[in-house]
């Protein structure tokens, strides 16, 4: 499947490379028995664009790449979840080799055929945290990505409130070493990184953009949720942390401490506006997300 003639173009005329794998998604998605229809049609895939590629994930995992090849649409996904059999299953070896030699799909009719077994293969070793973040998105028609890649860092979530205001939120597990870990690495040396991008960056506003449009142009159940959206009026200045995943012991005996620890180490005393601390992460609204918000 070749194509001659792309749509979407740069402001200067040039194709962006994720256009021409976009519009190969898309052709694909017309028949209802390719393999990106079937993958399409599983009620928990999450969709992410690339610069040059499309990434579906599953539960938190990255579970298959999308991306043009010699002018056709390629599936690149991990080999052991093409293995039909158990990857820990015992295989006999003889002098002549491997008795019977193990199975492997090996085609995408056979992606199509075995995909429920390929699913569980993903969904087996799932990262909570990610998961968390594939849930939210599912859930909330106001975040339009996840685990975004930005020029001056990497948000979590990528939020736009009914009035185009734009947010960056970064999600941790209370049990995560990040969230109390000073310096390099840790929680509050990623937002302050990601702030003083926001401050520098001459028009950050033009890579949200870049981020609406990759999403609106890849079709899918998420057509209406895009089509709803504002335009993007703003940028909120502060990055949101939600802090998710705690008992009840936690919530009492450890807050307090998490809470001093975040506010030393953004060096404001006014951060825990911008700070969500949150039992369940399903419990994380839509109204949570925008609540509190400064000009």
């Amino acid at each position: 499947m070749k194509f001659d003639r792309l749509d979407i173009r740069n402001q200067d005329g040039a194709h962006p490379s994720w256009s021409g794998v976009v519009q190969a998604c898309n052709a694909l998605r017309v028949d209802p028995g390719s393999w990106w229809s079937r993958v399409l049609a599983d009620p928990e895939a999450v969709p992410r664009v690339g610069a040059d590629c499309v990434v579906i994930r599953l539960r938190g995992r990255e579970f298959l790449e999308a991306r043009l090849e010699g002018g056709c649409l390629a599936c690149r996904i991990r080999h052991e979840y093409l293995l039909p059999a158990h990857p820990g299953s015992r295989a006999v070896l003889t002098e002549d080799g491997i008795r019977p030699a193990p199975r492997c799909i090996g085609s995408l009719s056979e992606l199509v055929a075995h995909y429920d077994v390929v699913r569980r293969r993903v969904c087996q070793n799932s990262c909570r945290r990610q998961a968390l973040l594939d849930r939210l998105f599912l859930r909330h028609a106001c975040l339009i990505g996840i685990d975004v890649v930005l020029p001056f860092g990497r948000a979590d979530l990528l939020a736009l409130s009914p009035d185009g205001t734009c947010v960056l939120l970064l999600l941790r597990r209370y049990a995560d070493q990040d969230l109390r870990l000073r310096g390099p690495g840790g929680v509050c040396a990623s937002i302050l990184e990601l702030e003083a991008g926001l401050k520098s960056a001459t028009h950050p506003g033009t890579w949200i953009e870049d981020q609406l449009a990759r999403m609106r142009a890849l079709r899918g159940s998420w057509d209406r949720r895009f089509a709803a959206l504002p335009e993007v009026r703003r940028i909120y200045p502060r990055v949101r942390l939600a802090v998710v995943d705690f008992d009840h012991a936690q919530r009492q005996g450890g807050l307090a401490d998490a809470r001093a620890t975040l506010e030393r180490g953004l060096g404001r005393e006014d951060a825990w506006g911008d700070i969500m601390t949150i039992g369940d992460a399903g419990n994380l609204s839509h109204r949570a997300i925008f609540s509190g918000m400064e000009d």
